[in-house]
């Protein structure tokens, strides 16, 4: 009784384990940095008892036609934000996405996936979507989207009808996000490929006529619900041409999906169409819905997961899972396949693998949004007009409440006049036309093009730059960096006299203590001059900051081996190429002090690793051939200077090791 009662919850119970999975991988500090903007305005909105439909935030786009399609989600998010703070949202964020996937695992389950099949399937989704677990109203949209999916799949497999759930859903739903228009498209196409299947393949269709008026019917009476709106039809054309949109920018997030940058995600689609071709006929009418909901969300990086619940669930009812000595054959594969991607999300929750950007916790992540940036800004108080990074807008919005009106923010309708005209133009044009007397930057968006002699760098981090106009910093006695790095020329820099570079950084490190990049361009400087042990103490104090650097750590190795701490350094190396594998420097460092521990075979790993990883670099193999020399294997040294000698011919370090008596 004992043993049936288990194997009735076990499916539960591992949906239940996955969704804390989900939720952990879900609960981390905040880096949308729409999501700024998004709390400024759900605050006006109670504030002011008013909704704003043009922009109150940007003094480039001041008045321009805006509207508030997500206003539900930014007075909720506000809300939660004042009673619970960055936690609070944080935490409901996980929960939602957490009930996305066990609703969903619910439903494969009935569609006959059976437990390894559903749980496989979620991993995988868990794998391919968890860059879109930050805090946006996208997420309304994908669990509303799933539960028109379920109430679907319900209705068209004749389990259960509850399309009377779909005018409040929807109602609700365009409240949050106008996403609410792919669960419409989503019905509509499904409806229209009954039809067409009805019309054409007699019999093959999943509804009969009198169940497909009914879809219609209640998939109508949804799309009028998305009327009552703040916007009302204004909502459905905003979120087109946001779609439309979206190419037209180079953000992460919104880039269009490209086999070369995105190949997990071609394939995934590829195989959706592949299993489209094969197992056809069974759901032959929901070929419109998942072409359809394709064509609208494969077009961006950002629209993927809507595409992802939609497409899941055929996978789930492919019928040949139906058949019981296949489902046996592959249930376990599938079971070993799902226990692999769980130990590799349970992996992921390591910071280290995502360099800080994903890490467990509550907060901001200072890492992207400008938060000390900000402090010096109000401390300073400049004169003049911002002028700011695009991804820093929402942020100084939400910092500034208003009171400082930024030059762009994530919202890219509004801002593409702007952002197209400075793209064209120079600084000095930038700066005269909307009296620009202040500059928030950051290093990798401005690195081609820094302000002129007209700005001075007041101060820098690992993140930011701050200038205000050079007559500003002399007339109010501000001082300011005689060089202008990090975004100036590092090697110029760094060949500096030492007491200048010194000097500098440690002014960089006493205005931003917790930046890391002084500390280590200060090490480069100090190691060039053999000063290894304040190398080792700047870098120490750097993975006190970011832990989870591979590369620091491996430069850490480097200088505990420099001071003789050749046990340590091992250690310190091994861990930061476990998280930095691809540092060709670091595993020919690591095959060094391998060999001078006495780890022979290690070593010419380590070596043979480094050549792999930089087959243009001679050095690796040069050290393993004076490794084999040493150790009396003069012939396996020969060989691997003549198989040297084809891709390095001209190395007159390898000409001279071949011109030796049995070379």
């Amino acid at each position: 009784m004992t043993l049936r009662v288990v194997r009735a919850l076990l499916p539960d119970l591992l949906l239940l384990a996955l969704s804390t999975l989900v939720f952990l991988s879900a609960f981390f500090p905040v880096n949308a940095p729409d999501f700024w903007w998004h709390l400024a305005n759900g605050k006006v909105a109670l504030e002011e008892k008013t909704l704003h439909f043009s922009d109150p935030w940007s003094f480039t786009a001041e008045g321009k036609s805006y509207p508030p399609t997500q206003w539900a989600f930014e007075v909720a998010a506000y809300l939660i934000h004042h009673a619970a703070g960055e936690a609070g949202v944080i935490a409901v964020k996980a929960v939602l996405l957490a009930l996305l996937f066990f609703l969903l695992g619910r439903f494969f389950l009935r569609e006959g996936a059976g437990t390894a099949g559903a749980l496989l399937l979620l991993l995988v989704a868990l794998h391919l979507v968890r860059f879109r677990f930050i805090l946006r109203p996208d997420i309304l949209t994908f669990l509303g989207l799933a539960v028109v999916v379920v109430v679907l799949g319900d209705f068209r497999r004749g389990r259960k009808n509850r399309l009377f759930l779909l005018p409040p859903l929807f109602l609700l739903w365009v409240q949050f996000h106008s996403g609410a228009i792919f669960g419409l498209l989503l019905l509509g196409a499904t409806w229209a490929g009954e039809e067409v299947v009805a019309r054409v393949w007699p019999g093959r269709e999943s509804l009969d006529r009198k169940r497909r008026v009914l879809l219609l019917r209640w998939t109508l009476a949804g799309a009028a619900v998305t009327l009552i709106n703040p916007n009302h039809v204004r909502y459905a054309t905003f979120a087109v041409g946001h779609v439309e949109d979206y190419a037209k920018f180079a953000i992460q997030e919104l880039r269009p999906l490209t086999w070369g940058e995105d190949r997990l995600l071609v394939l995934y689609a590829a195989a959706v169409g592949g299993a489209l071709l094969l197992w056809g006929r069974r759901d032959l009418p929901a070929f419109p819905a998942i072409a359809a909901l394709g064509f609208a969300t494969l077009r961006t990086v950002r629209l993927f997961p809507l595409f992802l619940i939609v497409s899941l669930p055929f996978f789930a009812a492919i019928p040949g899972l139906r058949r019981r000595s296949l489902r046996r054959a592959l249930g376990g594969f599938f079971a070993l396949a799902a226990v692999f991607l769980a130990a590799g999300a349970v992996r992921n929750l390591d910071p280290s693998r995502t360099n800080g950007l994903y890490r467990i916790g509550s907060g901001i992540n200072d890492r992207i949004f400008p938060v000390a940036g900000a402090d010096v800004l109000d401390r300073i108080d400049p004169e003049g007009n911002l002028f700011n990074s695009n991804i820093y807008g929402g942020y100084l919005i939400w910092r500034f409440q208003g009171e400082r009106k930024v030059f762009t923010d994530g919202r890219s309708q509004i801002h593409e006049e702007t952002l197209s005209w400075i793209a064209a133009h120079s600084w000095e044009e930038i700066l005269a036309r909307w009296s620009i007397g202040h500059c928030l930057i950051d290093h990798r968006w401005m690195k081609p093009r820094l302000p002129g002699e007209e700005m001075a760098l007041v101060w820098w981090d690992d993140l930011s730059l701050f200038m205000i106009t050079r007559e500003e910093a002399v007339g109010r006695g501000i001082p300011f960096y005689e060089f202008r790095y990090p975004v100036e020329d590092r090697r110029r820099f760094l060949s500096l006299p030492l007491e200048r570079v010194e000097r500098e950084l440690a002014r960089a490190m006493e205005q931003a203590p917790r930046a890391v990049l002084p500390r280590y361009l200060l090490a480069s400087r100090l190691g060039a001059a053999g000063e290894w042990e304040r190398v080792e103490g700047l870098l120490a104090d750097g993975l006190a900051i970011t832990p989870w650097r591979g590369d620091l750590r491996v430069d850490h190795g480097t200088a505990l081996a420099r001071c003789g701490r050749g046990g340590e350094a091992v250690r310190e190396l091994r861990r930061g190429l476990q998280v930095d594998d691809g540092n060709a420097r670091g595993w020919g460092y690591l095959g060094n002090l391998l060999y001078e521990e006495g780890d022979r075979r290690e070593a010419e790993k380590a070596f043979r690793r480094a050549d792999r990883l930089a087959p243009g670099d001679p050095s690796y193999l040069l050290a393993l051939g004076r490794l084999l020399e040493r150790e009396g294997e003069s012939a396996r040294a020969a060989a691997l200077y003549q198989s040297m000698a084809r891709r390095f011919p001209d190395n007159p370090e390898l000409r001279r090791r071949l011109a030796r008596p049995g070379g």
